[in-house]
């Protein structure tokens, strides 16, 4: 019973961002829309062109005490940003202004994998971007979750 109490309370402090979550990308190939990484769906993706420096960027509707994310996807060296920032034009993705949450090296494709902050971070928006500044790399995110703290 105490266990069921415990993965009952676990699951209610993770966000899934489907319906609803604003969305964007620095670019999008075909129709692989930003929305596609919170549809609940692992099977559909949201993919970015063939570029150096992509990301993908998610607000939360509301500030959230945010502890991590878990991921589904093909990522290079990536960094995870939360905060408040948005850039509106969508040049930046808004990740000098945010938090670093963690910076990976990168995982292969439709690996679960969570990725958790150094510390608690505070923010509404959520951010993921390449950081590889020479190669081209493709962004695919199948799954994104945030973890609230």
């Amino acid at each position: 019973m105490r266990f069921l109490v415990i993965l009952v309370a676990f699951l209610a402090s993770v966000i899934t961002a489907a319906g609803g979550l604003n969305t964007t990308m620095r670019s999008v190939f075909n129709d692989f829309t930003p929305d596609l990484a919170v549809d609940g769906d692992r099977k559909t993706c949201a993919v970015s062109g063939w570029e150096t420096g992509g990301w993908w960027r998610g607000e939360l509707g509301a500030v959230m005490s945010v502890a991590g994310v878990t991921l589904v996807g093909a990522l290079d060296p990536f960094q995870l940003r939360v905060g408040n920032f948005s850039d509106e034009y969508g040049l930046r993705g808004g990740f000098d202004e945010n938090p670093l949450c963690s910076l990976e090296l990168g995982f292969p494709y439709l690996t679960p994998r969570t990725v958790t902050c150094r510390q608690v971070l505070t923010g509404s928006v959520v951010s993921i971007q390449m950081v590889d500044p020479i190669s081209v790399y493709q962004m695919k995110l199948c799954d994104v979750n945030v973890i609230q703290a």
